[in-house]
């Protein structure tokens, strides 16, 4: 386990970032070894494994990152233009939360639907009249909450993501792949942390609450 793992690993120097989808990961890391040496880095990608060994990117991508004790840092900034030097476009979030909530507007509906619906893609979920409209509802409830715990976001943030994942085309996300091969999905991190913390900001989610409880019936946690 990364209790046992992580800690032989850490000099008086050493930083550790997480690029993991959802909530709580850096707080977890933050447990293990201080936040002070915690970063997050979130990947607005398009990637998809179809077969071991193999990568498919569909439409390019960035990595935000952002430092658990102040956001957008010198040391921040700093890994921001290692992985630039390796080709990867990168920028730097004001904080982890606007970070994490920020893609949480994407992950939360179409990871989710694209389960419980029955295994299918972000095109078809996009063609369904009723699940598009279940897509810009579950979206709205994260705006909402996002707002609430001080990370207001563009309205036309939703809009635009709907733009985006029109042209990725029969696009299978991260947690349908796991699902599909019987791999644990990130449950908590990425429906049900959001969950509580945006009901314990006053936001009321039903539509995610209902999607939550759809997701705890059918994944491995």
């Amino acid at each position: 386990s990364l209790a046992e793992l992580l800690p032989p690993l850490i000099g008086a120097d050493t930083a550790v970032c997480t690029l993991q989808n959802g909530l709580g990961n850096e707080e977890f890391l933050a447990s293990l070894i201080g936040q002070e040496r915690v970063l997050c880095g979130v990947c607005h990608v398009c990637v998809s494994r179809p077969e071991p060994g193999v990568a498919r990117n569909l439409s390019g991508g960035n990595i935000r990152f952002s430092d658990l004790t102040g956001g957008d840092t010198p040391r921040a900034r700093s890994l921001a233009a290692l992985f630039e030097k390796a080709g990867l476009t990168c920028s730097v979030a004001p904080s982890v939360g606007s970070a994490r909530w920020y893609k949480l507007v994407w992950n939360i509906p179409f990871n989710g639907l694209s389960i419980t619906a029955g295994g299918i893609d972000t095109a078809q979920i996009l063609a369904d009249p009723k699940l598009y409209q279940e897509t810009l509802a579950l979206m709205d409830e994260v705006m909402q909450a996002s707002a609430a715990l001080g990370f207001p976001q563009d309205p036309q943030h939703p809009t635009q993501e709907v733009a985006r994942t029109r042209k990725m085309g029969a696009y299978q996300p991260s947690s349908l792949l796991d699902y599909l091969a019987k791999k644990p999905v990130e449950l908590e991190s990425i429906w049900g942390e959001p969950l509580r913390l945006g009901t314990g900001a006053g936001v009321p989610m039903p539509k995610l609450a209902k999607l939550y409880q759809a997701l705890k019936k059918d994944v491995a946690i």
